[in-house]
C-alpha cells in the first residue's frame, strides 16, 4: 500500500500497533516498550519532519476503550451460564430475570468461580477500570468513581456493584473501560500529546465494532471538555481545539479548500453555543439491516450544521438537504 501512495505521489498512510495481540511474548514486550515512551516517539517524528517528511502523531483526545453492558458486544456476565440461557429475551426482560434474588446470587457466584486472563479479565473483572457512564459522560473520572471505588465506599463486594449498575435502566446503562491513554488515571499524557506542534486529533474505528465502541463525539468532547469542563488540570483556547479540527486537520490530508472562515474557502460551518455544548450517554439503536445494533451517541449545543453555505441541521434536526459530494484526492486553495 505504500508503495502505490509512491507512485501515486499522494496520499496519507495510518498507522497503529496490533502487537497486544500476538503470542509473542518477546515481541509484545518490545513494541509495548516502544509505544509507552510516546515523548521518544514525538521526539523521533519532530526529527523525521525536520529532515522533509511530513508525519503527525494522532492522538485521541479522550482515553481509547471499550463500552460494557447488557446489550453491548462485551458483557462481563456473559461468562455465567445462567446468564446465557436467557440472553435472547429482548434487553428489558433479561434486566427484569437478573433482578430476580436467586438469578443474582447464582450468577454473581458463576461469574466469581472464573478469572480470564489479559483483555477478556478486563471485561470479567476490571473493576478498578470500569466507570458508570451516568446521563453526562465524564471522561476523565476519579478513582472514586470505578466500580471498585464505589464498592470501597459502600462496603459492598465489586462483582454486585458491577451486576447492580448493568441492570439499571431496563438493562440499557453502559459502563466505560478505558484501555488505553489512561494509566495515570488523567489526561495530563494526552494533553502533552495533543498540544505537540507534531501532533493530530483523532483516531478512527471504521465502524468496525459498532456495538462495543461509540467514538464519533471526539470533536464535541474536544471542546465541551478541553476548553470548558476540565477541572483535574490545564483546559485548552477554543481557537486551537477548533483549529486542531479543521484547517489543521484539513491541511494534512490535502484539503487546502477548506478549514478557516475566509473569502474563497468552503462554507462548512458549525455554529455552537459554547455554554451548552456537550455529550450524552451511548445508547443501543436497532436501525442497521436485518434489525442489527449499533452505539449511537447523541450531542447538544450544536445551533447549525453548514455545508457548502447550505443548513444540513438546525437546532439538532437534520433539514432535509444534502449539498455536500464525494471527495478525491488533494483540494487546491
Amino acid at each position: 500500500m505504500a508503495s502505490a501512495l509512491t507512485r501515486a505521489g499522494t496520499g496519507v498512510m495510518q498507522l497503529i500497533s496490533d502487537v497486544y495481540q500476538s503470542a509473542d511474548d518477546e515481541l509484545v514486550a518490545r513494541e509495548l516498550d516502544l509505544l509507552g515512551r510516546n515523548r521518544e516517539l514525538l521526539d523521533a517524528i519532530a526529527d523525521w519532519n525536520a529532515a522533509g517528511a511530513t508525519v503527525r502523531a494522532q492522538v485521541a483526545v479522550r482515553p481509547i476503550g471499550v463500552l460494557l453492558g447488557l446489550g453491548a458486544s462485551a458483557n462481563p456476565l456473559a461468562f455465567s451460564p445462567t446468564y446465557r440461557s436467557f440472553r435472547d429475551l429482548p434487553l428489558a426482560e433479561r434486566a427484569g430475570a437478573l433482578r430476580d434474588p436467586d438469578v443474582r446470587a447464582t450468577v454473581l457466584a458463576e461469574h466469581g468461580a472464573i478469572a480470564p486472563a489479559d483483555f477478556i479479565g478486563l471485561i470479567h473483572s476490571g473493576y478498578d477500570r470500569m466507570y458508570p457512564l451516568g446521563e453526562r459522560p465524564d471522561y476523565e473520572p476519579t478513582p472514586e468513581r470505578s466500580v471498585a471505588g464505589l464498592a470501597a465506599s459502600s462496603g459492598r463486594p465489586a462483582n454486585e456493584v458491577l451486576y447492580d449498575l448493568l441492570t439499571e435502566r431496563d438493562g440499557a446503562a453502559l459502563l466505560y473501560l478505558p484501555l488505553m491513554n489512561y494509566a495515570r488515571g488523567d489526561l495530563e499524557d494526552v494533553r502533552e500529546m495533543i498540544t505537540s506542534p507534531h501532533s493530530i486529533f483523532g483516531l478512527s474505528d471504521a465502524g468496525a465494532h459498532c456495538n462495543a465502541i461509540s467514538d464519533a463525539t471526539y470533536p464535541t468532547t474536544a471542546i465541551a471538555h478541553w476548553t470548558r469542563d476540565r477541572t483535574r488540570g490545564e483546559t485548552l483556547g477554543l481557537e486551537f481545539v477548533v483549529h486542531q479540527q479543521t484547517q489543521r486537520t484539513a491541511e494534512h490530508v490535502g484539503w487546502f479548500d477548506r478549514g478557516v472562515v475566509a473569502p474563497g474557502y468552503l462554507a462548512d460551518l458549525n455554529v455552537i453555543d459554547h455554554d451548552a455544548i456537550a455529550v450524552q450517554s451511548p445508547e443501543l439503536v436497532a436501525d442497521l439491516p436485518a434489525g442489527g445494533t449499533r452505539l449511537l451517541q447523541r450531542a447538544v449545543g450544536y445551533d447549525a450544521t453548514i455545508k457548502r453555505g447550505v443548513a444540513i441541521a438546525e437546532g439538532g434536526e437534520l433539514t432535509g438537504e444534502r449539498p455536500g459530494r464525494l471527495v478525491r484526492g488533494p483540494q487546491k486553495a
